[in-house]
């Protein structure tokens, strides 16, 4: 269960959400609290039907997952899926109605592409990254809230977080996606390019968020984003001398609970901003 809706990305999307309801200003804890829940249920049906609709390259590529390795049926898969978004909606529509429309576009495309784009070469990645764009600009016009360049800075530096994700993520795929005849950015790049292109794109955003704050005066925001991006470089310099799939987990698992760590700090920070405590 915990698997089939990968609890820790699930969570991290979650949060990502969370945090940007408080760049928009949002003090209300009942809000954070059910965008939290709210998004955590999304990710967590739509992976769910992802491991539904992809049995034949979980098989190949990760057959410790509960339908490969045969914990759950297909069918039962799909339940949780579906129960899980449904709650999902239900805590959205608490917070605003506006923001189930978002939900049901979010779902549709996350769960169709597993047997459409993710089959394309730039299709998979594009698909995800101008899905998670326009999702949260869309945000603020839904409730009625101005778009800040704070906002803005904040999307630009996750679209690139996500881009190198999911760089990182294929990497680990490429046998199994080689034989089920899926070409992602990291199979055509081979390992060492690919490397290279994710740490870009993790280290790079991790900088440009952190000039940024540092131009608005943000000092400790700042910090803690430069912190994370040097932090970061040794995992990938590991990476570019071992090319193993428990390599690849073991940088993947690191990168991705330091942003985490990083993005709970920032905006815990900003929080206590907003509300006058600092």
């Amino acid at each position: 269960m915990l698997y089939l809706t990968r609890v820790f990305e699930s969570s991290l999307v979650s949060i990502t959400g969370a945090i940007e309801l408080v760049m928009l200003g949002i003090t209300s804890l009942e809000t954070l609290f059910s965008v939290l829940i709210a998004t955590f249920f999304m990710m967590a049906g739509i992976y769910s039907w992802n491991d539904a609709l992809d049995i034949e390259e979980d098989q190949i590529n990760h057959p410790e997952r509960p339908i490969p390795s045969g914990a759950i049926t297909s069918a039962e898969a799909k339940i949780i899926g579906s129960i899980s978004l449904m709650i999902s909606a239900i805590f959205f529509f608490l917070v605003h109605v506006g923001l189930v429309l978002l939900f049901i576009i979010g779902s549709l495309v996350g769960i169709v592409y597993s047997f459409t784009t993710k089959h394309m070469t730039y299709g998979k990645i594009l698909t995800i990254l101008v899905t998670s764009i326009f999702g949260a600009l869309l945000v603020p016009i839904v409730l009625d809230l101005k778009l800040t360049t704070t906002l803005l800075a904040f999307v630009i530096s996750i679209t690139a977080l996500l881009f190198g994700y999911e760089i990182l993520k294929d990497m680990r795929d490429v046998a199994g996606d080689r034989i089920v005849g899926i070409s992602t950015l990291a199979f055509k790049m081979g390992h060492k390019k690919a490397t290279m292109i994710s740490a870009t794109s993790f280290i790079g955003s991790c900088l440009f968020i952190a000039a940024f704050f540092f131009h608005i005066g943000l000092f400790f925001e700042s910090v803690v984003s430069f912190g994370t991006g040097v932090a970061i470089v040794p995992f990938f310099w590991i990476l570019t001398k071992k090319e193993t799939d428990a390599a690849i987990d073991m940088v993947r698992l690191a990168v991705i609970l330091m942003i985490g760590i990083s993005l709970n700090a920032v905006a815990i920070s900003i929080y206590l901003r907003n509300i006058g405590f600092i």
